[in-house]
C-alpha cells in the first residue's frame, strides 16, 4: 500500500470515529451547559414505556442488554421520535383523506344525510326552573266564557285587577254600571319569555332557539332540529390505539373495545347473576351502618357520539352495560343507573365529551351527577341558570397516544357550570389518588365517598361544594378509605363502561372493610 493510500485510509477511519463520537461529546456538554434541554431530548415517555437499565452480570451472557442500554440514551432519542410523530401526524391526515376517498368509490354506498334522533331534556334537572320544549313563545289568556247572564245589555266597568304570574292566574272583575251584576275574567298564568340562543342546525351541532322568562328565568325550545349526520362510507382506522372519526373526532381503541359498542360481548346471565349477588351483599351491610349506595356505569364515548365513529355494524342494540344495569336494579335493590340517554339530550345544549380525549368533559360529568342526585334527593339546577363560562380545554390523551400532529386538530373550549361559587371547598385536588375535602358551607351535612377511575377528575369538583365531607378516590386505593367508608352516609360506586366488572372487584373490597368492626 502507498504512503498517500495509508493517509487517505487513516483520515477515513478518523472521519469514521469522529462521526461516531461527536455526538456523544455533544450530548454530554448539552447536559452539563443545559440540563433542562438534556432532560425534555431525553424524555423516554414519548414512548410509553420506561428505559431499559443496564445489568452487568447480563454483559457475560449476551450484548443485547448493553445495546438496549445504549440504544435508550442514543443522544437526542427523544427530540427525534418526537419529530417522527410528528411527520406520521401530518401524513396520517392526507392518508385517511386519500384512504377514505378510494374506500367510498369502491364500497358502492352512497352519500347521504340523515338526524340523530333528539332526546329530551325536560325532566333532566329538579329545580324549579327547568327548562320546556315547545312551538309557542309565550301562553295565550283563555277565551271569556260570560257567566249567566252576562248579556250585551250590562254596562260592563273594571273594578279590580289581579295580574298573573309565572305560576299563579290573576283576574279582572267588572260590574255592571246599571245593576248588581258582576263578572270575573280568569288570566292564566303566563311567562315572558325572551331569546336568549339561537343554534344553527349543522353535522355537529343541533339547531334550535332557547327563550328565558324575564321573570323566573324558566327555559323554553322551540324550532328544534336535530343535527345532520354523514353516512358516506369510512373505513375503520386504528393508529397507535387511537381510532380516527369523523370531524376530527378521536376515540380510544383498545383491545376488542368497540365490542361494546357494537354490542358483541354480552355477559352471559350466569355472571350477571355473581354481580348481583355481590351487590345484594354490599346493600346488607350498607343497611346495618345507615349507608346509601348507589352504582353509576359511565357510557364510553362512542355511545353518546356514535355519528363520528367510522362505518361500523352493530350486532345487538341491547348492548352490554344496559343489560348489566337493567338485571341490578331488577335483581338487587340497590339503585343503578347508565345515563346515556341523559348525556344525549344534554348534548342538544352543550358537548359533553372531549374531542381529542375519551372521557366526558364537566358538562358531561355534571350532567351524570345529576341523573345520581335526583336519585338521593339533591337538588340540581339547569346549567344555564348557573351561568357557564368557556374554557380552554387541556385534555388530548388520544392524539398523544396515537402519535397524531397537532396542527391537524384545532384547539377546543369546553363549558363549565358555575357551580355554588359561594362554597369554599378546603382540600380539593380532583387529579389525587385520594382527595379529601371539607366544606364548611355545603348544603348537605354528611359525608360521600366516591370510588371511581380517572372519570371522577371531572365530577368531584361539584361534589365536592354539596357534601360537608367528600372522600374521592380511584378504586385501586379503596384500601386506604377503610375509615371513610365506614362512617359515610352516602357510598357511591363508578366505573367507565369498558371497565364495568371493576367496579365490582371493587365492591369485593368494600364488603370486606364493612365486614370488619
Amino acid at each position: 500500500m502507498s504512503k498517500r493510500k495509508r493517509v487517505f485510509k487513516k483520515i477515513y477511519i478518523a472521519l469514521f470515529v469522529a462521526m461516531i463520537s461527536l455526538p456523544w461529546f455533544i450530548w454530554a456538554g448539552v447536559r452539563i451547559f443545559a440540563p433542562e434541554y438534556y432532560a425534555e431530548q431525553s424524555d423516554v415517555s414519548k414512548e410509553k414505556r420506561n428505559k431499559n437499565e443496564f445489568n452487568f452480570k447480563e454483559l457475560f451472557k449476551s450484548g443485547e442488554n448493553l445495546s438496549l442500554y445504549i440504544d435508550d440514551r442514543v443522544p437526542f432519542r427523544g427530540g427525534m421520535i418526537e419529530a417522527y410523530q410528528s411527520a406520521e401526524g401530518k401524513t396520517e391526515k392526507v392518508y385517511q383523506n386519500f384512504m377514505r376517498g378510494l374506500m367510498t368509490f369502491f364500497s358502492g354506498k352512497p352519500s347521504e344525510q340523515k338526524t340523530v334522533e333528539v332526546g329530551n331534556i325536560d325532566s333532566m334537572f329538579g329545580d324549579t326552573s327547568g327548562d320546556e320544549t315547545g312551538n309557542d313563545v309565550s301562553a295565550e289568556p283563555g277565551d271569556v266564557s260570560p257567566a249567566d247572564g252576562a248579556e250585551t245589555e250590562h254596562e260592563l266597568v273594571e273594578v279590580e285587577r289581579v295580574e298573573p304570574d309565572c305560576n299563579n292566574a290573576g283576574y279582572v272583575l267588572y260590574k255592571c254600571d246599571n245593576c248588581d251584576y258582576t263578572y270575573k275574567e280568569v288570566l292564566e298564568p303566563e311567562h315572558s319569555y325572551v331569546l336568549i340562543k339561537e343554534s344553527q342546525a349543522s353535522y355537529e351541532t343541533y339547531g334550535y332557539n332557547l327563550y328565558q322568562c324575564r321573570k323566573c328565568a324558566k327555559l323554553m325550545t322551540s324550532d328544534l332540529i336535530a343535527k345532520y349526520v354523514d353516512t358516506t362510507y369510512m373505513a375503520p382506522q386504528n393508529v397507535g390505539g387511537t381510532l380516527i372519526g369523523r370531524f376530527n373526532w378521536l376515540f380510544y381503541a383498545g383491545t376488542n373495545f368497540m365490542d361494546f359498542y357494537t354490542g358483541a360481548n354480552i355477559l352471559p346471565e350466569s355472571d350477571m347473576a355473581k354481580y348481583a349477588g355481590k351487590v345484594n351483599r354490599l346493600k346488607e351491610l350498607c343497611d346495618a351502618r345507615g349507608i346509601v349506595p348507589m352504582i353509576m356505569f359511565m357510557p364510553n364515548k362512542e355511545q353518546v357520539y356514535s355519528e363520528y365513529l367510522p362505518t361500523m355494524e352493530v350486532v345487538d342494540n341491547y348492548k352490554r352495560t344496559q343489560r348489566l344495569t337493567d338485571y341490578i336494579n331488577a335483581n338487587t335493590q340497590v339503585k343503578c343507573f347508565y345515563p346515556v340517554e341523559e348525556l344525549k339530550a344534554a348534548d342538544v345544549y352543550w358537548q359533553v365529551y372531549y374531542k381529542y380525549d375519551s372521557h366526558w368533559n364537566h358538562m358531561g360529568a355534571y350532567v351524570g351527577l345529576s341523573t345520581y342526585y335526583k336519585n338521593i334527593g339533591v337538588e340540581t339546577f339547569n346549567p344555564w341558570l348557573l351561568g357557564p363560562y368557556s374554557v380552554p380545554v387541556t385534555r388530548e390523551d388520544l392524539i398523544t397516544l396515537g402519535g397524531l400532529s397537532h396542527d391537524n386538530y384545532p384547539p377546543e373550549t369546553e363549558f363549565m357550570p358555575n357551580y355554588r361559587p359561594n362554597v369554599y371547598v378546603d382540600g380539593l385536588s380532583p387529579l389525587a389518588d385520594v382527595c379529601r375535602t371539607y366544606a364548611q358551607d355545603a348544603p348537605y351535612d354528611c359525608k360521600i365517598v366516591v370510588l371511581s377511575d380517572s372519570y371522577r377528575e371531572m365530577m368531584t369538583p361539584f361534589i365536592a361544594h354539596d357534601f360537608r365531607q367528600m372522600v374521592a378516590a380511584h378504586r385501586d386505593f379503596t384500601d386506604q378509605c377503610a375509615d371513610d367508608i365506614k362512617t359515610c352516609q352516602f357510598l357511591f360506586l363508578t366505573a367507565v363502561e369498558r371497565d364495568d366488572v371493576l367496579v365490582f372487584n371493587c365492591i369485593d373490597k368494600v364488603i370486606s372493610i364493612l365486614e370488619q368492626p
